[in-house]
Parts: C-alpha cells; sequence; structure tokens
C-alpha cells in the first residue's frame, strides 16, 4: 500500500498538483511493524479454477457477440493461458512463437511515456528473455488469430497491431 500511495504522490509532483511527496517523512520500518506480513499463496488461490476459466471465455464471447474480428477477447484469451503482461502482448511478433519447438518466445514489451504519450518497444520488465510453453490451447488462439488478420487483411510482423486491435469499435 504505501508504494502505491508514493507512486500516487510521485505523479502528483510530476503533474504539478503538488510540491511536494509526503511519503518522504513516513519512518517506513515503524509503518511496516504496523502491517501484517501476507501469506504466501497457494496455487490454487493464485490460478483460474477451471470453472472460472470456462465462465471468462463464456463472458468474452457474449461481450464481443456478434464482432468475432474484435482481437481484444484473443488477447485476454492468451494473457490467460500465458500469464504475459499486456505490455509483452503487445509487443509479440510473429517471429517470437516458434511452432516446430512448441514454444513462445517473450523478449520485449510495450512501454508507453505518459509525458511524452509515445509507445516505445523495449526489453521486457526483468530485461530478461523467457520461454512460454505452447499448449494446445494456446496453439488455437494463435491459429484463430491468424485466420482473423488474413480474412481482414491486417498480416504484418506484429502479432497484435494498432489496426487490428481496433479493427471493430465498440
Amino acid at each position: 500500500m504505501f508504494g502505491y500511495m508514493n507512486g500516487v504522490f510521485e505523479k502528483a509532483i510530476i503533474d504539478k498538483v503538488i510540491s511536494n511527496n509526503p511519503c518522504k517523512y513516513v519512518d517506513l520500518p515503524t509503518f511496516k511493524h504496523l502491517c501484517q506480513e501476507e501469506r504466501e499463496k497457494s496455487a490454487s488461490e493464485r490460478t483460474l479454477s477451471n470453472a472460472e476459466k470456462i465462465a471468462l471465455l463464456k463472458k468474452l464471447d457474449s461481450n464481443y457477440d456478434g464482432k468475432p474480428d474484435y482481437i481484444v477477447k484473443y488477447a485476454v484469451e492468451l494473457a490467460m493461458y500465458t500469464g504475459m503482461r499486456v505490455g509483452e502482448l503487445a509487443a509479440l511478433r510473429w517471429e517470437d512463437i516458434n511452432f516446430s519447438q512448441k514454444e513462445i518466445i517473450v523478449r520485449h514489451s510495450e512501454k508507453h511515456n505518459r509525458l511524452t504519450n509515445e509507445y516505445t518497444i523495449s526489453t521486457t520488465k526483468n530485461s530478461k528473455i523467457r520461454k512460454i510453453p505452447l499448449t494446445d490451447e494456446m496453439q488455437d488462439v494463435l491459429l484463430r488469430v491468424k485466420e482473423t488478420e488474413i480474412k481482414n487483411g491486417f498480416i504484418s510482423e506484429w502479432f497484435f497491431q494498432m489496426k487490428m486491435v481496433g479493427f471493430i469499435q465498440e
């Protein structure tokens, strides 16, 4: 919580709403002493159950019913299967998907500069490359995206593209 508050105040300084961050005056060890340690969550608490996964996929389908080409549902579905961050999904290229080795290589992430409102492709959050084993469910999503791109003429090196993402407006 302290980190979030500190971040909010830092943003308020950048936006010139305040001139000083009050978190600088908090004695963090004393503050932490008053907090309870979070217990480590079990795998079942950190992941979706099959019932939750099915409910989420049904909700995505119902939200975009009549909009089969709306790519956002594919992005959410792929994120659910892979655990990829939003920026990693946005920076995913077709060359990062190796169907023969059955893996997705995560090496880039999209970053947004709030001051200049510009997007750039950079390294991942921790600057490490990781490989995600490609399951049948993931491969199914990848192939549905490819079919949608071909159908609508949005073929490029990027897996999720701005033209494709905004293809069907809500």
